[in-house]
């Protein structure tokens, strides 16, 4: 297998380095993990496919993958207390009469598991998904379902009534609703004014 995307990086005396560069460097490996990762995984599946006639997959192989998988996750880390950067699950936004209701896919919860917060306008759900599996150290053919820290940030298009959200947790998705806080109306009416009062 070929890899086309090599980064050499040479570093000489001469080379002083400032934050735009190292910030460059620093995207320039992010990318060249990603890239080595999905070349690595695309080969990997093919070999997996292979194993089904023909035996069981390297497991030092495997093993690599599992490697590089970990390096790429790490290297995806937020600029501020390098902890890894959160995810986003796949959500919906819809309006039905008075109320927005939004949906996440999201399995492999509990209720008491969500933060869910409201800043003026802005939405936030947020959680951590474990990875949890049955044996201690299992041997990785394929890694698609995300885990970790994930988060949800929407900007909602009008006021909301905080004392009637409801928020439920079903079959994988996380339905919070959020009815539309109604204005207070001023009504006014003719007042009668006695023609004994104005003397």
């Amino acid at each position: 297998m070929a890899l086309q995307h090599d980064l050499l990086l040479i570093i000489t005396p001469q080379f002083i380095p400032s934050a735009w560069a190292l910030f460059l460097v620093q995207l320039l490996f992010e990318y060249t993990i990603a890239v080595w990762y999905d070349e690595f995984n695309a080969f990997y599946q093919s070999q997996v496919g292979i194993s089904m006639f023909f035996g069981q997959p390297d497991d030092e192989f495997s093993k690599l993958l599992s490697t590089l998988e970990a390096v790429y996750t790490h290297s995806l880390v937020q600029r501020r207390g390098g902890k890894p950067a959160a995810w986003r699950p796949p959500t919906d936004v819809y309006e039905a009469d008075d109320r927005l209701i939004v949906c996440v896919e999201i399995a492999g919860m509990r209720d008491g598991e969500f933060h869910i917060t409201i800043d003026e306008r802005l939405l936030v759900i947020s959680g951590v998904r474990i990875r949890d599996y049955e044996h201690p150290q299992p041997s990785l053919h394929q890694l698609e379902i995300r885990h970790g820290e994930f988060r949800v940030e929407l900007m909602l298009p009008w006021a909301v009534d905080r004392s009637r959200i409801e928020a439920n947790y079903r079959d994988g998705f996380l339905q919070v609703e959020l009815p539309r806080r109604q204005d207070r109306q001023i009504h006014i009416i003719n007042v009668r004014i006695d023609e004994n009062d104005e003397e």
